[in-house]
């Protein structure tokens, strides 16, 4: 099945290409030149001194040897394949090449404690394969294939090193890619560009403004209230809604069994016939065994053996567990608590102004019917809605009476 690898960006992390070292042609060749190579002895050993970016071979115990790659932008309905020609190469006699060591804390032993013995005492060479290309990757809107180059051919049988100074790659397409095809033409992002520019070998800018991505900002935040289970949600009037932590407790209850079927506190194991009275002679011509029993395989007898662990066996397990949320964004928790505290105060007050609206209403009409002379029977439920309505005069209202006018 044809593997197709997905480049993820977290931020502008990315695998760095080794272009300094390769230029592309227009007829799809490629020019890899290794210049100003550095070699440092290390005790009984010899390294490539590299830039820190430059990999290498990586294999534990074999030659450490520099690998130097790039990413090449390539159609993604074809099928690719290299040739190569050394142009101009070299060999380096009298060195011993290091092996590579294992990695601890990021950084590798400098001690040499793994070392392929079997290849440091042939014949043979490192590496097998000198130029090779990935399977195709995707990173966000192209198709890439990563090109590796291992400019050398280390001999230890003869302690030499061969070094590729030279070498012309031919990228070759190869037919139709029937497999399936997951890259999808979309819009280019403009964001990505230089990175394209600098990373890919053979990248280039063709399009249109109208090939690109209208610039857009996503902004990731938290689930809504409705969907967000970790937090406990309080709404109020005016569209004021509140998040608080929450503390969910959960029992729960586990229960283990395991038995024997059928159940039995023994086992049995065969003993086999271990007689060895023929199969040789001694120096007087007897008999006498060889070292192999005479019966192979013939049982005697099954012998019991006692076994405590096919007993049935129970395990219940009980406890609870507690998931406790606590929002990071304190100072909007409290500004969203202070609106929720407003928005209660105004409908209270709200509250009270209709309960008072309400008391004056039924003052006005209770009055109005008492000065009628109406007023609810003692025995009636709403007898107690007017009881306290008093009618007293109006200011400086002067009301009937009588004068007794007597003479002096």
């Amino acid at each position: 099945m044809k593997k197709i690898i997905i480049l993820s960006f977290c931020f502008l992390t990315i695998v760095f290409a080794d272009n300094e070292y390769f230029s592309f042609n227009d007829n799809n060749t490629i020019d890899f030149i290794l210049t100003d190579l550095e070699i440092e002895k290390v005790d009984d050993y010899h390294k490539i001194i590299v830039p820190q970016k430059i990999g290498d071979t990586g294999l534990i115990g074999m030659p450490k040897l520099p690998t130097y790659t790039t990413l090449l932008m390539v159609d993604s309905s074809k099928k690719y394949r290299i040739e190569y020609v050394v142009k101009k190469s070299y060999f380096i006699d009298n060195i011993n090449i290091i092996p590579n060591q294992k990695m601890e804390k990021g950084l590798e032993i400098k001690q040499i404690i793994d070392k392929n013995l079997k290849f440091y005492n042939s014949s043979n060479k490192f590496p097998n394969v000198n130029v090779s290309i990935s399977d195709k990757m995707i990173m966000r809107d192209v198709v890439l294939i990563n090109l590796s180059v291992i400019p050398f051919n280390y001999f230890p049988g003869t302690n030499q090193l061969e070094v590729y100074e030279s070498i012309e790659i031919n990228l070759i397409e190869d037919g139709e890619d029937d497999s399936n095809n997951i890259f999808s033409d979309r819009p280019k992002s403009r964001v990505f560009e230089k990175i394209y520019q600098n990373e890919i070998l053979n990248y280039n800018r063709d399009l249109r403004d109208d090939d690109y991505q209208t610039p857009s900002v996503l902004y990731i935040c938290s689930g809504s209230s409705e969907n967000n289970g970790s937090f406990h949600t309080n709404q109020y009037g005016g569209g004021v809604v509140c998040q608080g932590a929450m503390m969910t407790i959960t029992p729960f209850t586990t229960f283990n069994s395991n038995y024997r079927k059928p159940f039995s506190h023994f086992y049995e194991t065969p003993v086999y016939d271990q007689t060895d009275i023929v199969g040789d002679f001694d120096d007087n011509g007897n008999a006498i065994g060889d070292g192999t029993p005479d019966n192979p395989g013939k049982i005697l007898y099954y012998q019991q053996n006692y076994s405590g662990t096919n007993k049935d066996s129970y395990a219940l397990g009980t406890g609870i567990t507690l998931n406790f949320s606590i929002p990071l964004d304190r100072g909007l928790q409290k500004q969203c608590k202070e609106a929720a505290k407003t928005q209660t105060d105004i409908q209270k007050q709200t509250l009270k102004n209709l309960e008072l609206d309400w008391h004056f209403a039924r003052l006005k009409h209770c009055g109005q019917k008492k000065i009628e002379g109406i007023r609810f029977a003692k025995n009636s439920p709403y007898y107690d809605l007017c009881s306290d309505i008093e009618i007293v005069p109006k200011a400086n209202q002067v009301l009937p009476h009588n004068h007794k006018i007597t003479k002096d």
